[in-house]
């Protein structure tokens, strides 16, 4: 997955799209750049992208994800994939967020007030 964020608020992504995580719809292969439409007008921070699954961190500190859940890597309260972007309810509550990564199966969030999350597989 590719993305990049231009200074008119808006978000582009191009990729395979197997799971979801450009944020596309179903299995919606992306072969050159594509508006993300439910990133459209906002103000993105960071983009991180897993093998697959996705997380956006908003200016604002709110943490949209989609993709592959199977390990629950998305740190929504099910496994299913998500085919577009939507906020982490269980992240809401938190301090703000400051910093997201994503990797094989697992993502990690760092807040404001240095507390780090980690959710996903959790395999040595």
């Amino acid at each position: 997955a590719r993305f990049a964020v231009g200074s008119r608020l808006v978000t582009l992504a191009a990729g395979r799209n197997t799971h979801g995580e450009l944020g596309l719809g179903p299995a919606e292969r992306a072969e050159t750049f594509t508006r993300v439409p439910e990133l459209m007008g906002r103000s993105i921070r960071q983009i991180a992208c897993g093998e697959c699954h996705t997380l956006v961190l908003t200016s604002e500190g709110t943490v949209l994800v989609c993709g592959w859940n199977r390990w629950g890597q998305l740190a929504l309260p099910d496994r299913e994939e998500r085919h577009v972007f939507q906020a982490v309810p269980a992240l809401l509550p938190l301090s703000p967020v400051k910093h997201v990564a994503a990797g094989v199966g697992f993502s990690a969030i760092v807040a404001t007030d240095g507390d780090v999350y980690a959710f996903g597989v959790n395999l040595a």
